[in-house]
């Protein structure tokens, strides 16, 4: 989450703090509540980071708005709320989660998708994925993440691009 935070902060002036969740107010004890911030705007909404594999959970990478933002009858802003769910191995007490590259890409990709439902959706429905696809690309970024691991990630996309074009192809 630390490259996240790097990035929308360099973008857009968005940081993520990491807030202590209310009795009742998450699902799971794994459950992470981020408050999105502007460094002008102040507070923007909050993203509820469900990462770990759990038995009774749905085993897919997703976001979904519980609820969007807008200007309310009496004229106040509700502030959006979204939720950001992974499929990740729980850490150990030796070993944190280490994430594989297509884990790394679905975590920007998804994110994406959540800071979009933050921000505002309002869009042809073509342009839906745009933010997401865009989000990968940053997941192989030096500057978010060490330039060695960066190279090694970018050979080893290499090992079997002719296998990759050819199952496109076949489909």
């Amino acid at each position: 989450m630390e490259g996240l935070n790097i990035l929308f902060s360099r973008l857009l002036g968005i940081s993520f703090q990491a807030e202590q969740p209310q009795n009742g107010e998450v699902w799971s004890d794994d459950v992470q509540k981020l408050a999105v911030l502007h460094e002008n705007e102040g507070l923007m909404g909050y993203i509820y980071c469900d990462f770990f594999h759990r038995p009774d959970k749905p085993h897919q990478d997703c976001h979904f708005t519980i609820r969007g933002g807008r200007i309310t009858e009496n004229g106040e802003y509700q502030l959006p709320v979204v939720v950001l769910m992974l499929s990740l191995p729980h850490p150990t007490k030796n070993c944190p989660t280490l994430l594989t590259p297509g884990m790394m890409e679905n975590l920007f990709h998804e994110m994406g998708h959540a800071m979009h439902s933050m921000l505002g959706t309002r869009c042809p429905t073509d342009f839906a994925e745009v933010p997401s696809i865009l989000m990968e690309y940053f997941a192989n970024d030096y500057r978010l993440l060490p330039k060695s691991m960066v190279s090694r990630l970018c050979e080893s996309k290499k090992v079997c691009a002719a296998a990759d074009t050819q199952l496109q192809v076949n489909l």
